[in-house]
Protein backbone atom coordinates (compact mmCIF):
# COMPACT_ATOMS: atom_id res chain seq x y z
CA UNK A 1 0.00 0.00 0.00
CA UNK A 2 3.12 2.36 0.96
CA UNK A 3 4.47 2.09 -2.52
CA UNK A 4 1.13 2.31 -4.14
CA UNK A 5 0.41 4.96 -2.14
CA UNK A 6 3.83 7.25 -3.16
CA UNK A 7 3.62 6.16 -6.46
CA UNK A 8 0.02 8.21 -6.60
CA UNK A 9 1.28 11.52 -4.90
CA UNK A 10 3.83 11.46 -6.98
CA UNK A 11 1.81 11.54 -10.20
CA UNK A 12 -0.67 13.61 -8.83
CA UNK A 13 1.73 16.34 -7.95
CA UNK A 14 3.63 16.11 -10.74
CA UNK A 15 -0.02 15.86 -13.01
CA UNK A 16 -1.57 19.00 -11.26
CA UNK A 17 1.03 21.29 -9.50
CA UNK A 18 2.48 22.40 -12.19
CA UNK A 19 -0.72 23.70 -14.16
CA UNK A 20 -1.58 25.22 -10.33
CA UNK A 21 1.28 27.03 -10.14
CA UNK A 22 0.07 28.26 -14.14
CA UNK A 23 -3.06 29.43 -13.32
CA UNK A 24 -2.47 30.94 -10.14
CA UNK A 25 0.42 33.02 -12.08
CA UNK A 26 -2.28 33.96 -14.62
CA UNK A 27 -5.40 34.97 -12.46
CA UNK A 28 -3.34 37.63 -11.21
CA UNK A 29 -3.06 39.24 -14.93
CA UNK A 30 -6.24 38.09 -16.05
CA UNK A 31 -9.91 37.59 -15.28
CA UNK A 32 -10.76 34.10 -14.62
CA UNK A 33 -13.84 33.14 -16.56
CA UNK A 34 -16.49 30.83 -14.44
CA UNK A 35 -15.90 27.20 -15.05
CA UNK A 36 -16.91 23.83 -13.07
CA UNK A 37 -14.82 22.12 -11.22
CA UNK A 38 -14.50 19.32 -13.46
CA UNK A 39 -13.36 21.42 -15.71
CA UNK A 40 -11.05 23.31 -14.12
CA UNK A 41 -9.16 20.08 -12.94
CA UNK A 42 -8.86 19.23 -16.41
CA UNK A 43 -7.22 22.04 -17.37
CA UNK A 44 -4.85 21.66 -14.71
CA UNK A 45 -3.77 18.25 -15.04
CA UNK A 46 -3.86 18.80 -18.79
CA UNK A 47 -1.35 21.92 -18.36
CA UNK A 48 0.75 20.54 -15.53
CA UNK A 49 1.21 16.92 -17.16
CA UNK A 50 2.56 19.15 -20.36
CA UNK A 51 5.00 20.56 -17.83
CA UNK A 52 6.20 17.77 -16.27
CA UNK A 53 6.71 15.53 -19.69
CA UNK A 54 8.63 18.99 -21.24
CA UNK A 55 11.06 18.48 -17.70
CA UNK A 56 11.25 14.98 -17.76
CA UNK A 57 12.53 14.94 -21.62
CA UNK A 58 15.00 17.71 -20.19
CA UNK A 59 16.33 16.28 -17.44
CA UNK A 60 16.47 12.52 -19.22
CA UNK A 61 18.80 14.51 -22.26
CA UNK A 62 20.84 15.79 -19.46
CA UNK A 63 21.33 13.00 -18.04
CA UNK A 64 22.15 10.99 -20.74
CA UNK A 65 24.90 13.21 -21.75
CA UNK A 66 26.53 13.69 -18.66
CA UNK A 67 26.10 10.02 -17.63
CA UNK A 68 24.50 10.90 -14.62
CA UNK A 69 21.93 7.97 -15.18
CA UNK A 70 21.93 5.28 -17.27
CA UNK A 71 19.21 5.80 -19.20
CA UNK A 72 18.98 2.43 -20.47
CA UNK A 73 19.00 0.92 -17.27
CA UNK A 74 16.30 2.96 -15.98
CA UNK A 75 14.02 1.69 -18.91
CA UNK A 76 14.68 -2.05 -18.59
CA UNK A 77 13.89 -2.37 -15.02
CA UNK A 78 13.14 1.00 -13.00
CA UNK A 79 12.55 -0.63 -9.64
CA UNK A 80 15.77 -2.45 -9.44
CA UNK A 81 17.38 0.89 -10.80
CA UNK A 82 15.92 3.18 -8.47
CA UNK A 83 16.80 0.56 -5.72
CA UNK A 84 20.64 0.49 -6.54
CA UNK A 85 20.85 3.81 -7.13
CA UNK A 86 19.02 6.03 -3.92
CA UNK A 87 20.47 8.68 -4.62
CA UNK A 88 20.44 9.35 -8.28
CA UNK A 89 16.85 8.55 -9.03
CA UNK A 90 15.17 10.51 -6.59
CA UNK A 91 17.67 13.60 -7.37
CA UNK A 92 16.61 13.00 -11.31
CA UNK A 93 12.66 12.81 -9.54
CA UNK A 94 12.93 16.07 -7.83
CA UNK A 95 15.02 18.41 -10.68
CA UNK A 96 11.62 17.05 -12.95
CA UNK A 97 10.14 18.65 -10.34
CA UNK A 98 11.54 21.78 -10.23
CA UNK A 99 11.48 22.17 -14.15
CA UNK A 100 8.13 21.63 -14.02
CA UNK A 101 6.79 23.73 -11.61
CA UNK A 102 9.61 26.32 -12.43
CA UNK A 103 9.00 26.32 -16.13
CA UNK A 104 5.18 26.60 -15.32
CA UNK A 105 5.35 29.83 -13.46
CA UNK A 106 8.09 31.27 -15.66
CA UNK A 107 5.82 30.76 -18.88
CA UNK A 108 2.73 32.17 -17.32
CA UNK A 109 4.44 35.38 -16.70
CA UNK A 110 6.19 35.37 -19.89
CA UNK A 111 3.00 34.51 -21.56
CA UNK A 112 1.01 36.98 -19.18
CA UNK A 113 3.55 39.37 -18.84
CA UNK A 114 1.44 42.48 -20.72
CA UNK A 115 -1.50 42.25 -18.38
CA UNK A 116 -1.97 44.14 -15.44
CA UNK A 117 -0.86 42.39 -12.18
CA UNK A 118 -3.05 43.65 -9.66
CA UNK A 119 -6.20 42.21 -11.20
CA UNK A 120 -7.27 39.86 -8.33
CA UNK A 121 -10.46 38.07 -8.67
CA UNK A 122 -10.89 36.12 -5.88
CA UNK A 123 -11.21 38.99 -3.63
CA UNK A 124 -14.68 40.62 -3.64
CA UNK A 125 -14.62 44.13 -4.88
CA UNK A 126 -15.72 46.03 -2.45
CA UNK A 127 -13.57 44.64 -0.03
CA UNK A 128 -10.38 45.67 -2.54
CA UNK A 129 -11.56 49.17 -2.87
CA UNK A 130 -12.81 49.85 0.31
CA UNK A 131 -9.78 48.37 2.15
CA UNK A 132 -6.11 46.89 0.57
CA UNK A 133 -6.25 50.20 -2.43
CA UNK A 134 -6.58 52.80 0.44
CA UNK A 135 -3.39 55.10 -0.06
CA UNK A 136 -2.51 54.49 3.90
CA UNK A 137 -3.83 53.09 6.81
CA UNK A 138 -5.34 55.55 8.39
CA UNK A 139 -7.07 56.80 5.37
CA UNK A 140 -10.54 56.93 5.71
CA UNK A 141 -12.87 56.05 2.96
CA UNK A 142 -16.20 58.20 2.40
CA UNK A 143 -18.70 56.80 0.00
CA UNK A 144 -21.86 58.05 -1.28
CA UNK A 145 -24.56 55.05 -2.13
CA UNK A 146 -27.56 55.35 -5.12
CA UNK A 147 -30.48 53.29 -3.69
CA UNK A 148 -32.73 51.78 -6.39
CA UNK A 149 -35.50 53.74 -5.26
CA UNK A 150 -33.36 56.89 -6.29
CA UNK A 151 -31.95 58.63 -3.34
CA UNK A 152 -27.96 58.84 -2.57
CA UNK A 153 -27.23 58.33 0.84
CA UNK A 154 -23.28 59.55 1.58
CA UNK A 155 -21.24 58.83 4.54
CA UNK A 156 -17.82 57.58 5.68
CA UNK A 157 -17.41 54.30 5.47
CA UNK A 158 -17.62 52.30 9.15
CA UNK A 159 -18.30 48.43 8.17
CA UNK A 160 -18.64 46.15 5.28
CA UNK A 161 -20.14 42.57 5.57
CA UNK A 162 -16.57 40.50 4.31
CA UNK A 163 -18.26 37.21 3.31
CA UNK A 164 -18.98 36.80 -0.02
CA UNK A 165 -22.89 36.46 1.04
CA UNK A 166 -26.38 36.61 -0.93
CA UNK A 167 -27.71 40.04 0.48
CA UNK A 168 -24.19 41.92 2.29
CA UNK A 169 -24.44 45.12 4.37
CA UNK A 170 -22.45 48.39 4.68
CA UNK A 171 -22.57 51.02 7.55
CA UNK A 172 -21.93 54.24 7.10
CA UNK A 173 -21.31 56.60 9.96
CA UNK A 174 -21.46 60.81 10.68
CA UNK A 175 -21.24 62.54 9.15
CA UNK A 176 -24.70 61.21 7.32
CA UNK A 177 -26.18 63.49 4.21
CA UNK A 178 -29.14 62.00 1.78
CA UNK A 179 -30.18 63.81 -1.13
CA UNK A 180 -34.31 62.72 -1.99
CA UNK A 181 -35.19 61.87 -5.60
CA UNK A 182 -36.76 65.45 -5.76
CA UNK A 183 -33.82 67.20 -4.33
CA UNK A 184 -31.02 69.19 -5.96
CA UNK A 185 -28.59 68.92 -2.92
CA UNK A 186 -28.15 66.37 -0.33
CA UNK A 187 -29.41 67.53 3.31
CA UNK A 188 -26.73 66.29 6.99
CA UNK A 189 -29.22 63.78 9.21
CA UNK A 190 -28.20 63.89 12.91
CA UNK A 191 -27.67 60.25 13.49
CA UNK A 192 -24.64 58.34 14.40
CA UNK A 193 -25.11 54.91 11.58
CA UNK A 194 -26.89 53.70 8.65
CA UNK A 195 -26.77 49.95 6.95
CA UNK A 196 -27.55 49.65 3.93
CA UNK A 197 -28.44 46.43 2.76
CA UNK A 198 -26.92 45.37 -0.93
CA UNK A 199 -30.15 44.42 -2.29
CA UNK A 200 -31.67 48.53 -1.97
CA UNK A 201 -28.48 49.57 -3.68
CA UNK A 202 -27.85 50.07 -7.26
CA UNK A 203 -23.83 51.76 -6.94
CA UNK A 204 -21.45 52.94 -4.57
CA UNK A 205 -19.06 55.65 -5.45
CA UNK A 206 -16.48 57.04 -3.30
CA UNK A 207 -13.01 58.42 -2.14
CA UNK A 208 -10.33 58.29 0.04
CA UNK A 209 -9.60 60.67 2.65
CA UNK A 210 -6.05 60.93 4.04
CA UNK A 211 -5.36 62.43 7.22
CA UNK A 212 -3.80 66.00 7.54
CA UNK A 213 0.29 65.91 8.02
CA UNK A 214 1.63 65.65 11.21
CA UNK A 215 3.22 69.40 12.19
Amino acid sequence: MIPDSLLGLVLFAASLGPGYVFESVAEKRRPRPARSTLGETIEMAVIGASFSVLAAICVLLIARETSWLDTKALATDTTLYVVQNPLRAPAALAAVFVLGYAGAGATALLVYRSKNRRIQPGFAPWHRVFLQDRPADDSAVFVTVRMRDGRKIAGTLGAYTLEQADNREIALVAPIAIQPIDAAQATAVQENFVVIREADALYVTGHYLTAPPAH
